[in-house]
């Protein structure tokens, strides 16, 4: 069953539920329905992500990969340490804009009129947290899987798994983990939204007249649902818009903040004597914990491609014997050398 965003805000509860039954998601009808009015774009890419076919894929290097499978457990990098520091603040800038511009005041109204002071509240966590959105997230990148393009696209090859190093792989991924991953852990998985400023600009505008046009369903929100799912769109615009040069990457960002979300049991800092006051690096287990099912290494791993070069037979053998030492169940097909149709 596929049922579009315009759909979701029309169909009865029953049938809402039955759809998120059958893609094994836990969001109620309400639930769905505000997202459609909210984040209907990352909503669509949640919908292709939910289809049993939709695999993800991690660029990386073989050393790294092997580290995820020995330390059971992928690392969230600080952004800080990315090579485009300023990623952050592509989403930030439109979010402070409008919500500062005469655009946002019939939205804020509304808010006050239905919870005192829930305008300010908002505005205040926005203004408050800034800095710690631009400066304390951790992020795992991965893509999805594009099967016209089953060996992956020069850009990201080169971009990610650093060809000329020679030692890049791609991982292919059971997207179930990240759909699961979830406050159990302290982290969460946003699809990037690939748009200009401006027009980022225009999706907050077009999210509150929607939220206005269907004031019905927000009136029966409590104050903590109402921020809650406000805050979402504040996390999603920062945490994943990017400048639609890169839509061709169709990336998803697994991300912690340990300031905004809270210090938590089941991430591990690592790295942390790193000459800064806070780790490079968060670990996230991949096991059981409590609230997720499937967030496995067995689970995550489908498939790896090493591309061919004087280094793969080398680094296909390291990897087979990383597959049998810690049994982590892969088939000997399901690594392989491939020819990459690019020069590096």
């Amino acid at each position: 069953m596929h049922i579009s965003i315009d759909q979701i805000l029309l169909a009865p509860n029953e049938i809402l539920r039955t759809y998120a039954a059958e893609l094994g998601i836990s969001l109620n009808p309400n639930q769905l329905k505000v997202n459609a009015i909210i984040n209907p774009k990352a909503l669509e890419r949640y919908q292709q992500l939910w289809m049993p076919s939709s695999r993800m894929v991690h660029y990386s290097q073989s050393v790294n990969l092997i580290n995820i499978a020995k330390s059971n457990s992928i690392w969230l990098h600080n952004i800080e340490n990315m090579e485009d520091k300023t990623e952050m603040k592509y989403g930030y800038e439109p979010l402070q804009k409008f919500i500062n511009s005469n655009k946002a005041i019939k939205l804020w109204n509304f808010f006050d009129n239905k919870c005192n002071g829930l305008s300010e509240k908002i505005k205040y966590h926005i203004n408050g947290h800034g800095h710690s959105l631009l400066n304390n997230t951790y992020i795992f990148c991965i893509c999805e899987f594009d099967p016209q393009v089953p060996v992956g696209t020069v850009e990201m090859w080169k971009e990610y798994a650093r060809l000329k190093e020679g030692d890049g792989v791609s991982v292919k991924i059971n997207p179930i983990p990240m759909r699961q991953i979830s406050d159990a852990v302290g982290a969460n998985s946003y699809p990037v939204i690939y748009e200009d400023k401006d027009a980022l600009f225009t999706l907050l505008e077009d999210t509150s007249e929607r939220i206005l046009d269907n004031n019905k369903l927000f009136l029966e929100l409590s104050e903590e649902e109402i921020f809650s799912f406000m805050w979402s769109v504040v996390e999603q615009f920062v945490y994943g818009s990017k400048d639609p040069f890169f839509k061709n990457e169709k990336e998803w960002r697994v991300v912690y903040n340990p300031i905004v979300r809270g210090e938590n049991q089941i991430m591990k800092a690592v790295d942390e004597n790193s000459g800064k006051d806070k780790p490079k690096n968060f670990a996230l287990p991949l096991q059981d914990v409590p609230g997720l099912t499937g967030l496995t290494i067995k689970d995550f791993l489908s498939e790896v491609l090493i591309p061919d070069g004087k280094n793969a037979m080398e680094i296909k053998s390291n990897l087979e014997q990383t597959n049998q030492d810690l049994q982590l169940g892969l088939s000997d097909s399901s690594i392989k050398i491939i020819d990459l149709p690019i020069s590096y």
